[in-house]
């Protein structure tokens, strides 16, 4: 199993002046596909065979988007 990545604290850090300049609804948008894109990187990073990761992360995966 691999790794877990870690978190990159400096790139939310970053982006927090993003979510100042936007709307209440811009902000949360940005929110959540920073959530979707690091969340997504952690349960890759926990499956067992790179194979079948790619089948529920890839582009028409069932777990590609929160939707």
């Amino acid at each position: 199993m691999a790794r877990p990545k870690n978190l990159d604290i400096d790139r939310l850090n970053s982006l927090v002046p993003s979510f100042n300049k936007e709307s209440d609804r811009g902000a949360a948008i940005l929110a959540g596909s920073f959530l979707e894109h690091y969340l997504g990187l952690f349960l890759q990073s926990l499956t067992v065979d790179g194979a079948v990761a790619e089948k529920l992360f890839g582009s028409m995966g069932p777990l590609s988007t929160f939707s």
